[in-house]
């Protein structure tokens, strides 16, 4: 059930089950990598993506799928989040109209990463809708990191009641045009209205294994402000990559034998406090083999992910799953989604979403996910003991610095809501010219401006 060599393609599963086509879809994520979006509607012609610009050299099929799919789909993002791409093509320019930047209010980030997708298709001479959701840690980027992924599916049945636990997935929606930074377009909206309105009365499927009892669990909305508490459990793991000290103590205060899962520069920046605390209580720490972390076909290039407040420029591989798995007698719950261990998403600082499951502990249990050491290919094999460095490691104070006065500049030019205004010159040229109808300055940072998507001539 969690054999670690049961990898998905996360594009892959946005193609349309046989026989069914896509009739609209909405997607959630922190970071957007433009290339990746545009892969979305091709995701059923190009089956290989491990080469990020191939897709490029098939400008007629692409085209294609872009038309067939135009005004389908929005993606909800972290304001400021949008990486550049590398190489320029035209083609961004049908991908304007499906990006919808958000910004939680208060210090927080737009955080969830989730699809939600309707199919339309026959069977037996009668209409049937299909929705899949998909639940993910992962942003809509390249990275080939280790991450967790739920993909449920279910049909939208004939009944005026909607199911009740549905009703959180519903909230979620309807929330999100409301943390847009601007209005969004009616066409996205009839998205919303449509898809939100029917997903209370489908019914979700859970995966293999697990019983009928699914939970739904956005963070961070009007009537979902924090995570719920981590309670009535004897036993506890966490896995996470980013950590903060007051989201830990549900690991050093309840249960026997708990184990944390993370990276080894979030485990030493730790609180002495709160290592001890872990350490007295039982607690098994490990992080990943450097081994496991980094895929044979490794992408190169860099990337930096804000998540609860701190950013960390991170390798597209390694460690990025969330993922909890709460032991209480013969059962057990599961966890996964967008939340790390950290204060500002179980305070409900950040927009998050994840999902519960539940089940026996001997098949979805913490063994059960870890499996058995002598196993090659169990999760177990693939992780270590951290060991805590002898001596503090001192932070990069100049590091820090820099880190900060890009965020602030980050900050600043979203803010000033900056629009490019075109002009048509005499001479049949145009001119194009970067204005902010509100006061933009950067404090000792520098920055270029240049165009997406530059050509000579059409």
């Amino acid at each position: 059930m969690f054999d670690p060599n049961t990898r998905c393609v996360y594009l892959a599963e946005l193609c349309p089950p046989s026989g069914f086509t896509l009739d609209r879809a909405i997607a959630t994520t922190f970071s957007l990598d433009l290339l990746a979006l545009l892969m979305a509607p091709v995701s059923m012609v190009f089956s290989d993506l491990q080469d990020r610009e191939a897709p490029l050299q098939n400008p007629v099929a692409l085209l294609e799928s872009l038309r067939q799919t135009a005004g389908r789909f929005a993606v909800f993002c972290q304001e400021g989040r949008i990486l550049v791409p590398r190489a320029d093509t035209l083609l961004y320019s049908y991908l304007e109209r499906a990006v919808v930047e958000v910004q939680p209010p208060g210090k927080g980030v737009f955080h969830p990463k989730v699809w939600v997708l309707r199919f339309l298709g026959e069977e037996d001479g009668q209409r049937v809708t299909l929705y899949r959701l998909l639940c993910l840690s992962r942003n809509l980027t390249f990275d080939q990191s280790w991450d967790t992924a739920i993909v449920l599916e279910g049909r939208l049945m004939d009944r005026k009641i909607g199911y009740a636990r549905n009703w959180p997935l519903y909230h979620f929606l309807r929330s999100l045009p409301e943390l847009a930074v601007r209005e969004v377009s009616p066409e996205i909206q009839e998205h919303i209205d449509i898809i939100s309105d029917e997903i209370r009365r489908v019914k979700f499927e859970p995966p293999a294994g697990f019983a009928d009892e699914l939970r739904f669990l956005p963070v961070g909305i009007k009537g979902y402000k924090r995570m719920p508490e981590i309670d009535h459990r004897s036993r506890l793991m966490i896995i996470s990559p980013f950590l903060s000290d007051e989201a830990l103590w549900p690991l050093a205060d309840r249960g026997k034998d708990n184990i944390l899962i993370s990276r080894p520069e979030s485990l030493d920046a730790l609180s002495e406090k709160t290592y001890q605390a872990l350490k007295n209580s039982g607690t098994s720490i490990y992080i990943m083999d450097s081994a496991a972390e980094k895929p044979e076909n490794e992408l190169e290039g860099w990337k930096q992910e804000e998540d609860e407040g701190i950013t960390a420029e991170e390798d597209l591989s390694g460690l990025h799953a969330k993922l909890y798995i709460l032991e209480d007698g013969w059962n057990a719950r599961v966890w996964t989604g967008s939340a790390n261990a950290t204060d500002a998403a179980f305070s409900g600082a950040n927009v998050e979403f994840l999902v519960e499951l539940k089940g026996k502990r001997s098949k979805v249990g913490i063994d059960a996910f870890l499996g058995d050491d002598e196993e090659p290919d169990a999760f177990l094999s693939m992780i270590y003991p951290y060991r805590r460095p002898e001596r503090s490691v001192e932070p990069d104070l100049v590091a820090k610095q820099l880190e900060a006065a890009l965020n602030e500049a980050r900050t600043a030019i979203t803010k000033a809501k900056l629009f490019l205004k075109a002009y048509l010159n005499e001479d049949h040229t145009w001119s194009l010219q970067l204005k902010a109808p509100r006061k933009l300055q950067l404090v000792d940072v520098k920055g270029v401006c240049s165009p997406a998507v530059s050509y000579t001539h059409l």
